[in-house]
């Protein structure tokens, strides 16, 4: 039997509109159409993986389906990079049966958790010093800018950089005018502190029947500027090295950490992929939970391509260029 394979990266902000009919925007759509193809890394050979102008394409060859009710009945479970409604919605009117798809409840599960309060909880809970904060007034979030000018806010819901604000350029009018709309579009905003990061690095999960399980570590890189450029790509031990070379201090002890946390706080409520992104500062002081993604993520691409054969590999790279980069030749990055 088969998967259907979904990679839609306007994840977080289709769970905050929270509509059927939400549409991403431009940028994201394109970005949507330049890695149509990104699900072959975890894919087999049986599936099928939806493109997103609605055709369906196999993971085989991609060759494109010529008859979807065809390959209907064969479809025994959804693998999206996230579920939210509009995910929902489209897979409901291309013929997929309910079973297969989220309920209501489930999908409002999805979204509560997918909130950046969470990581407030998680840091709570390793005991880290360090949390953000979340205003649902502008004055509130504007005090908190006046004494930390140098900082960072969050849109409860954004990825891959999205939605997030660095005020280190901005003036308070600037600042004070995207606060505005944030709140006006999501309710809240969380603020950070600047952590003078040396390494961005991530725990990464997948959650099924109650039970969490660790699927890896992996490592990002980003240009001056702090924006995502892609992630390693290397064998588990190589980049657990790399880890412990800019931060000594991190050791298993916090995976477990973590793990205990999403068992009491995730795993009742979601199954699927998950990653914790986490930072390693100039003195090696490891913060342990900067973002939690409910939903698969470049991370988890890393891994799956580390672990399959070098044809297939080389198949795949054929139809996705990928961010990923081999660990000996980008180590400068950082």
């Amino acid at each position: 039997m088969s998967r259907l394979l979904v990679f839609n990266p306007d994840q977080e902000y289709a769970l905050a509109d929270g509509k059927p009919y939400y549409s991403a925007p431009a940028s994201i759509s394109a970005l949507a159409a330049h890695l149509r193809f990104l699900p072959l890394f975890w894919s087999c050979e049986d599936d099928f993986i939806i493109l997103p102008d609605g055709r369906l394409a196999s993971a085989a060859d991609c060759s494109e389906v010529r008859s979807i009710e065809a390959i209907l009945p064969k479809i025994t479970r959804i693998d999206p990079w996230g579920w939210n409604p509009s995910l929902s919605f489209r897979l409901a009117k291309l013929g997929i049966e309910n079973a297969l798809l989220p309920s209501p409840e489930v999908l409002a599960q999805i979204k509560r958790l997918a909130h950046r309060r969470l990581t407030i909880d998680f840091n709570k809970g390793m005991n880290h010093s360090i949390s953000p904060e979340e205003f649902s007034r502008l004055e509130d979030a504007m005090e908190f800018y006046h004494s930390h000018p140098d900082c960072y806010f969050k849109m409860p819901w954004s990825g891959g950089g999205r939605g997030v604000l660095d005020t280190s350029e901005l003036n308070a009018s600037q600042t004070e005018q995207w606060l505005r709309g944030a709140l006006r579009k999501q309710g809240s905003i969380l603020a950070e502190r600047r952590i003078n990061s040396v390494l961005n690095f991530a725990s990464l999960w997948d959650i099924a029947d109650k039970e969490v399980n660790f699927y890896g570590l992996s490592v990002s890189l980003s240009d001056g500027r702090g924006k995502y450029k892609g992630n390693l790509s290397a064998s588990q031990a190589d980049l657990e090295s790399y880890v412990r070379h800019y931060a000594p201090a991190f050791s298993m002890s916090i995976i477990e950490a973590q793990k205990d946390l999403l068992s009491g706080l995730v795993a009742p409520y979601y199954e699927g992929k998950c990653g914790i992104d986490m930072m390693a500062d100039a003195d090696g002081v490891i913060h342990p939970c900067v973002e939690i993604n409910l939903r698969r993520t470049m991370g988890h691409v890393a891994v799956d391509c580390a672990n399959i054969s070098p044809e297939r590999n080389s198949f795949i790279r054929g139809h996705v260029s990928a961010p990923l980069y081999p660990l000996d030749n980008d180590t400068t990055i950082l």
